[in-house]
């Protein structure tokens, strides 16, 4: 302990003499008579006290010392939480008692922290067992929460297994203490029938017909029979009788089905179980394939013919997902038009101002449309009808424009491959002109005249909320077909129509109350909402409030209310029960129609794919760790080896702290104490 002030310590020499001074003049030839005497010297003593301190306190004075602090060493026990771990009921009964004795015979030596492992690592136990485990998470949690701590030891109770995050061994190896697990489970086979895992598109057309690989595995079982059925709404879809040829039995079972219904469709697949199996938890498995109403029309327009149309029908024929029909501009159904999916508008509006109609209405249903400029298209009109494109010149004059990559475009990608065969394309025909673009958008490829890189573009997209459209800016796309038939079989081309396409043809959303959430979730992640809305200017506005009913299967409702952001809305429901769920969401008072879609929870089952403990990798994690690995019956040796090891000492800290005087609330009182003694003595003999 010290002692210093913010002045001088000469300075308390100062403050002692005036405070002697004041004290001596105030009480000199005892001006209050009191009797005895002893009790005008305590007056005067106490304004000395009273002026010196005060005195004293402003100089600053400053305490230091150091406090010493002892800290016991830390043992973290991790319980594995899961699923797996929780099926052998018997042996969890053991662990709990045997772990509650071993903190009874440690306690004085440790301070004990209990971590529960799941998916992630918490310090309270799950109501329920987790749906995943991550060992390599609960090394890294330890080190980050204990590393800089008296961590003395770590016990992971756990059967080994994991089904998320990475091997925990190099993860353990940064702990600087002993590592001890408790093998869980049995690492002996178990007699188990299951569906290990399922192969399936995530999208597919109504109508078309979709594969299923079904893995299906078996331990223990040889030369039983078992039957895996497919079912879709309560329907038998498939029913296919399975030998089990071994004991460790492993086929896929390739299944095909035709999709029927639109929207998120559910499909259950079973194998028969036996009545002495470990689980049978783990022969049923949920397939949630998203089916769309067939296949995208596209309207191919054209002023007149051109090798071009031809070139690109041929393109777009590749895509599987995609139909096109190729029109001049007389021929066109134009009160059909709402059946397109998107108009290519070949060299249109054209000089006489053909194909106006047909793109005026095409914008009034919000159709997006990729404008093929060429020879043939009046610019003028087109920016009339269209503004976007602005050329300033010419419009007898061309130029031949070689296609350069844009490196910032970012509406989809192609591959390294594709743009360096692009890169190599002959030259298309453009107009001729100063370039203008009105609107926000991004380029794909800009021209290339001879030499010179311009920064005009040759193929671009705009960015509108309400419609989007394209544009390729040359004529001469037939040339790039054939030339592409040497470097990839045409396979470019194509991707690089396909990719136009898909994304020009992709349905946006143009309501003003819009309502977004993952259709497909895990029972163990949360249901998140986000919802807009727009005023008539597509503005965005919160000023409504937002409520969403849920509906599941049985009927059950659940009514929530969305939480307002910035300038939107957001509703977390938090997880639910496994199933099919619709949801209505409505914004009151806005006169907007309410939104309606479905979700899907599936159930997780990660933890049942695998019922063979890994007492290997536990034992991996021992040694490397300098700890043992030990049964859930004999933590009497565990409570041993933690007390006779010589690292689990406990450790001093040594802190430095100060404090200033005029901090003290106990000198405070003391000096109102001695003022008002005084003033009440001096008050009763009127000499105040």
């Amino acid at each position: 302990m010290s002692f210093t002030t913010e002045y001088s310590l000469w300075y308390v020499v100062v403050c002692l003499g005036i405070a002697v001074l004041g004290a001596w003049f105030l009480y000199r030839n005892n001006p209050l008579e009191l009797k005895p005497t002893w009790a005008n010297w305590f007056l005067a003593i106490a304004r000395g006290i009273l002026l010196f301190v005060l005195g004293v306190l402003l100089l600053g004075p400053l305490m230091h010392w150091i406090r010493t602090t002892t800290q016991k060493p830390i043992l973290v026990l991790a319980l594995d939480a899961s699923e797996s771990a929780a099926m052998h009921t018997k042996q969890q009964q053991i662990l709990e008692t045997n772990l509650q004795q071993l903190k009874e015979q440690v306690s004085g030596d440790f301070d004990i922290e209990t971590l529960y492992i799941g998916g992630k690592v918490t310090t309270q136990k799950p109501e329920t067992p987790e749906k995943q485990t991550n060992l390599e998470g609960v090394f890294d949690y330890i080190a980050s929460t204990y590393g800089r701590q008296n961590l003395g030891a770590v016990v992971l109770a756990s059967d080994g297994l994991y089904n998320t995050g990475g091997s925990p061994l190099a993860n353990a190896q940064q702990l600087q203490s002993a590592i001890y697990t408790i093998a869980l489970g049995d690492s002996n086979a178990q007699k188990d029938v299951l569906i290990k895992q399922v192969k399936h598109n995530q999208l597919v057309y109504a109508g078309n017909a979709f594969p299923l690989a079904i893995a299906i595995a078996a331990d223990g079982y040889a030369g039983k029979q078992t039957t895996c059925t497919v079912m879709h709404d309560g329907q038998v879809l498939v029913k296919q009788p399975i030998t089990i040829a071994s004991n460790n039995f492993y086929t896929t079972l390739p299944v095909t089905i035709t999709a029927t219904k639109t929207g998120l469709q559910h499909y259950t697949i079973r194998v028969t179980g036996f009545a002495n199996e470990v689980t049978q938890a783990n022969n049923t498995y949920h397939v949630y394939i998203k089916v769309l109403d067939g296949k995208q029309k596209i309207a191919l327009v054209y002023a007149s013919a051109h090798p071009d149309i031809t070139a690109l029908k041929q393109s777009i024929e590749q895509m599987e997902n995609q139909s096109v029909q190729t029109f001049s501009v007389a021929d066109f159904p134009l009160s059909n038009i709402g059946a397109y999916s998107l108009l290519i508008a070949h060299q249109l509006p054209s000089m006489k101002g053909e194909g106006e109609s047909i793109i005026k209405r095409s914008q009034q249903l919000g159709i997006p449309i990729w404008y093929i400029v060429g020879g043939q298209t009046a610019l003028n009109r087109l920016y009339a009808t269209e503004p976007v494109l602005q050329v300033n010149g010419n419009r007898n004059n061309t130029n031949e424009a070689t296609p350069k990559i844009e490196a910032t475009f970012s509406l989809f990608t192609l591959n390294p491959n594709s743009l360096e065969h692009i890169r190599k394309y002959p030259p298309l025909l453009a107009p001729y002109g100063q370039y203008n673009v009105k609107t926000e958008h991004d380029v794909l490829l800009t021209q290339q005249i001879g030499s010179v890189a311009t920064t005009y573009p040759l193929l671009f997209f705009t960015k509108n909320t309400l419609r989007k459209t394209g544009y390729l800016v040359g004529e001469g796309f037939w040339k790039w077909r054939l030339y592409d038939a040497g470097l990839s079989n045409q396979q470019t081309t194509n991707m690089l129509v396909g990719k136009c396409i898909q994304y020009l043809a992709a349905k946006g959303n143009n309501n003003r109350f819009r309502v977004s959430s993952a259709s497909n979730l895990n029972e163990n992640e949360p249901v998140v909402f986000e919802a807009e809305v727009y005023n008539e200017s597509y503005e965005l506005s919160n000023t409504y409030e937002v409520g969403l009913q849920l509906v599941n299967e049985k009927g059950r409702k659940y009514e929530y209310t969305f939480s307002k952001t910035a300038t939107a809305y957001q509703l977390d429901a938090g997880v639910l029960p496994p199933g099919s769920y619709a949801y209505t969401a409505t914004a009151k008072g806005s006169g907007l129609p309410p939104v309606k879609g479905n979700i899907q929870v599936m159930p997780l089952q990660l933890e049942l794919l695998q019922t063979k403990a890994n007492h290997q990798l536990l034992n991996e994690l021992a040694v490397q760790n300098n700890g043992k690995r030990l049964n859930p019956n004999n933590l009497d040796e565990l409570a041993q080896l933690l007390l006779d090891n010589e690292n689990n000492k406990p450790v001093l800290y040594e802190q430095q702290e100060q404090f200033t005087w005029i901090e003290l609330k106990w000198i405070a009182f003391v000096l109102i104490g001695l003022m008002g003694i005084e003033w009440f003595v001096r008050k009763w003999n009127g000499t105040i």
